[in-house]
């Protein structure tokens, strides 16, 4: 979502006692990826309170490279657990929040669980409306030393409002040819008769060779990340989720005031999973 982070991470909150702590490998159940696959990773979101052993949050404002127009807290009524999903919600409070017309949440696994390689994938039902940016993506572990883009970014989903329409866009983002950003996306919609104010599941497959992106099963999109200028996707990645919103400078919600009267908006996350090729069939 966001190659454009020249604040990033400096204002992660960590709220473990751990500085760092992977987070252990999930028992393989019911929730198969289909053969071939083993699930290493995972959280379904079931208990009380984000996890803090597999997650921290980013914190405050200032536009985040991209002029988003909120702040982001950790507070219970901008980022909460409840009926086994995580809720991430965009509220307006017309400059109640140290000046910031909206407040929101993201946070990252940074520190506490990396992939490089597998399926990654997320049950989510996303906001809708002018204004509500919802994403769900991967950067590299190594931002902090070579920075953004050289780092590299994947965008699993993330959706823009488009003025009503059902879109969502994945992305790879990286440092190009000519030493600048460079990226390659493709948007899709859901399937006849679903909108994406429903469930539906965006994943990516990803391996040494290409990123394949799918959502509800169904692949819309691949790049290859062979080649000298691809080196950023062959190394671990964190991932992130948050909900931006997007004003009158944001291309990627198409430089409009969002429409005050759609919020509050939530992004629900049922379950987020990782799974790697087993071992004879990688």
């Amino acid at each position: 979502m966001r190659h454009r982070i020249s604040r990033f991470l400096l204002t992660v909150f960590v709220m473990s006692a751990a500085s760092f702590h992977r987070a252990e490998a999930a028992d393989p159940d019911d929730r198969s990826a289909g053969e071939g696959w083993r699930l290493t990773w995972s959280d379904e979101f079931n208990g009380e309170a984000l996890d803090l052993k597999n997650w921290s949050y980013e914190l405050g404002g200032g536009g985040w490279g991209n002029q988003e127009l909120q702040i982001y807290t950790a507070n219970p009524e901008n980022i909460r657990v409840e009926n086994g999903s995580l809720v991430l919600q965009a509220l307006y409070n017309g400059g109640g929040a140290d000046g910031y017309n909206y407040t929101s949440s993201r946070i990252l696994s940074l520190g506490k669980s990396a992939v490089q390689y597998g399926k990654i994938a997320a049950r989510i039902k996303l906001p809708r409306g002018q204004g509500p940016w919802p994403a769900f993506w991967l950067l590299g572990e190594n931002i902090q030393t070579v920075g953004w883009p050289e780092c590299g970014e994947i965008d699993i989903m993330e959706s823009g409002g488009y003025g009503g329409r059902d879109l969502i866009t994945g992305a790879i983002h990286f440092k190009g040819e000519t030493g600048y950003h460079s990226y390659f996306s493709k948007r899709a919609s859901p399937s006849s008769g679903t909108s994406y104010d429903s469930y539906h599941t965006y994943e990516i497959e990803w391996d040494n060779k290409r990123v394949s992106w799918f959502m509800d099963g169904e692949k819309y999109f691949e790049r290859p990340i062979t080649g000298p200028y691809m080196r950023a996707f062959h190394k671990p990645f964190f991932l992130l989720l948050n909900l931006a919103v997007g004003g009158p400078d944001t291309p990627y919600t198409g430089r409009k005031s969002p429409d005050t009267t759609v919020f509050p908006q939530s992004m629900y996350v049922d379950w987020i999973r990782v799974y790697e090729k087993y071992p004879e069939d990688k």
